[in-house]
């Protein structure tokens, strides 16, 4: 949130707006998507104005009703007035195990590899340091339950 009834902005123009769905394919094959819009403009202090925009895929492929295959690509661009652009991606691919078909069944433990780069023109600084490009790779395990 960019603002709150506890710290209050005056001059703060927000707009939030996403697009968000699936398609199944098959019974075992399906994919689900999201597009992200964020505009935010302070009209007091314009230093971090910017418009960022975001994209996820995510093709599922379920084995059975307890194995299923992840592949889940993202990107996102931050364009701000003052200090130039950020952009970034990273892909996932994941082996899961669940109760159930489909990828709202919890809980789930996941088994995952997942790569990425983000590129900064506009940075802060974190202790000290300015880091321009950042790499990732992460193996990992996770599990995961809501109900």
């Amino acid at each position: 949130s960019d603002n709150s009834v506890y710290n209050k902005t005056d001059d703060l123009t927000t707009v939030y707006a996403s697009f968000e769905g699936s398609h199944k394919f098959t019974q075992q094959a399906q994919v689900e998507y999201l597009l992200a819009f964020h505009d935010y403009d302070n009209g007091r202090d314009n230093t971090d104005n910017r418009k960022n925009y975001g994209a996820i895929v995510r093709p599922m492929y379920f084995w059975n009703d307890v194995h299923s295959t992840w592949l889940e690509a993202g990107y996102q661009r931050v364009d701000y007035d003052q200090g130039g652009d950020n952009h970034g991606w990273k892909l996932t691919l994941s082996q899961n195990i669940a109760i159930g078909m489909g990828p709202e069944f919890r809980p789930m433990l996941r088994f995952y590899v997942t790569g990425g780069q983000v590129d900064n023109e506009h940075t802060a600084k974190v202790n000290g340091t300015q880091d321009q490009q950042l790499d990732s790779l992460n193996v990992g395990g996770m599990f995961e339950a809501w109900f």
